[in-house]
């Protein structure tokens, strides 16, 4: 699903309102998969988007354990937790349609 996304985190730390709104989005293709990461050793449902070309990196971490949040007219938030190496973050995306 092609939509504008916006992390609403940085670190697992919440943005403020404005920061969120004044952030540019990105336009991406976001796909959710039940899926078994290795790391995790279980499966999780996945949240990711995919890169804009083949072989390019994906734009926007994945999110793993990811559930809606919060669903309205105008877009919909899907948070779940965010892994940058050995360490994880919460996070959450504010998706909405162009």
């Amino acid at each position: 699903m092609l939509l504008l996304i916006t992390p609403m985190r940085r670190a697992g730390v919440s943005l403020s309102r404005q920061a969120i709104q004044t952030t540019i989005p990105i336009w991406g293709d976001i796909v959710v998969a039940h899926e078994h990461p290795e790391f995790l050793g279980r499966y999780s449902d996945v949240a990711s988007v995919a890169p804009a070309a083949a072989g390019q990196p994906a734009p926007l971490p994945s999110l793993y354990d990811v559930r809606l949040s919060w669903m309205a007219t105008g877009g919909f938030v899907l948070s779940g937790i965010e892994r940058h190496g050995a360490v994880a973050f919460a996070q959450a995306w504010w998706c909405r349609p162009k």
